[in-house]
């Protein structure tokens, strides 16, 4: 099974997705027998990154869901969350805002129990993107709930100016980049 994710991995710094994902393919075909499940999640992993390039979104977040279980059962929370957060893009891309906003509800459910500054940065990133498509007039106090929460030194002010512009109040964008 590794083999297989190794080749593909391989395949993958070379641009040759075509390549990766016959590999990736083979790999999780012949190895269904295996209890190898982070192998087996990377490479649903580097599958859904593939499918989502040439936007068979459906496909990536098949792949992204099933990631994210064998990621939790091997104990390995940061690709776990990182799954997540992939699986509400891919929704988010598709503008499936039904699921795209109940994979927002679980991952806050996530950053709540986890205390993990990473992981609230980036859920707050995926608060503006949700809301500034969905919720254009709640983006404002997501911001504000953001930077209060976060302490400054770690608030991410690049995202909080991009999320300002979301709402064209580029004065707040400007102040924000001066940060």
């Amino acid at each position: 099974l590794r083999m297989y994710y190794y080749k593909g991995a391989i395949y993958r710094n070379r641009h040759d997705e075509e390549s990766a994902m016959a590999a990736f393919v083979k790999g999780l075909d012949e190895g269904k027998l295996s209890n190898d499940n982070l192998t087996r999640a990377r490479m649903l992993f580097a599958q859904g990154i593939i499918y989502r390039s040439i936007f068979d979104f459906e496909s990536h977040n098949k792949c992204m869901r099933e990631a994210a279980n064998l990621f939790k059962l091997g104990g390995k929370e940061s690709s776990w969350f990182n799954s997540h957060r992939r699986l509400f893009y891919g929704y988010f891309a598709q503008s499936d805002s039904v699921n795209a906003f109940k994979e927002l509800k679980y991952i806050e459910s996530i950053v709540d129990t986890a205390q993990n500054l990473n992981w609230l940065n980036e859920y707050y990133e995926i608060l503006v993107t949700y809301r500034s498509d969905y919720e254009r007039d709640s983006v404002a106090n997501t911001i504000l709930e953001y930077t209060y929460k976060v302490p400054h030194r770690n608030v991410e002010w690049l995202s909080v100016a991009a999320a300002y512009c979301s709402i064209k109040d580029y004065k707040s964008a400007y102040d924000a980049v001066e940060m």
